[in-house]
């Protein structure tokens, strides 16, 4: 992923696909709730939470719970940086929404991808046979290890380069751009 160009067209790619949407919704949801636009979000990603979870997520227990633990896991801070405090309060924030709203793991970590993009990246068939990792792997630490300093730079630099011709691009985190340049790239070679 550390080839500068490639990561800016793979970026591209994504901006101008309709699984941008995901980044224009969740961005326009409050970070300390979660919101329905950031419910619509997960399908652009080909994930949808089914009524019964999306009733208890919007409803009072449902927000009550989540946006607690929401109000105390930082906005500002990327995978790579986070202690492992953060990585705890994520992991009981993904715990209570596969638990007491039942979603798939794959619709939970869109859901949280939405909500902390710097921090969480989507898990799915498609990101643990890029990566090779199965369900049972410490997948956050995988990425995380992933996050080195050239990987970094190379993906900040594509996102600059991209930003001069859409604007959106410097709003995207660099875990949400590896994201998307990992699932462009698996597109490529599956599609």
């Amino acid at each position: 992923m550390a080839d500068e160009s490639l990561v800016a067209e793979a970026l591209r790619a994504h901006l101008d696909s309709s699984t941008a949407h995901f980044d224009r919704l969740a961005a326009q949801s409050d970070p300390a709730r979660i919101e329905p636009l950031d419910l619509i979000a997960m399908t652009a990603l080909g994930a949808a939470a089914p009524v019964t979870a999306s009733a208890w997520i919007l409803g009072d227990l449902g927000q009550w719970l989540t946006t607690e633990k929401l109000s105390d896991i930082p906005t500002d801070v990327s995978l790579a940086a986070a202690d492992a405090s953060v990585i705890h309060r994520l992991a009981d924030l993904y715990n209570l929404l596969r638990s007491d709203a039942s979603l798939t793991r794959s619709a939970t970590t869109r859901l949280l991808a939405a909500k902390r993009p710097s921090l969480v990246p989507v898990d799915d068939a498609t990101t643990r046979r890029a990566l090779s990792y199965t369900k049972t792997d410490s997948w956050w630490l995988l990425w995380r290890e992933a996050m080195n300093d050239d990987v970094v730079s190379s993906v900040e630099l594509a996102r600059d380069a991209v930003a001069a011709d859409i604007p959106q691009a410097a709003t995207m985190s660099t875990m949400r751009i590896m994201d998307t340049v990992l699932r462009q790239s698996a597109t490529k070679t599956t599609g």
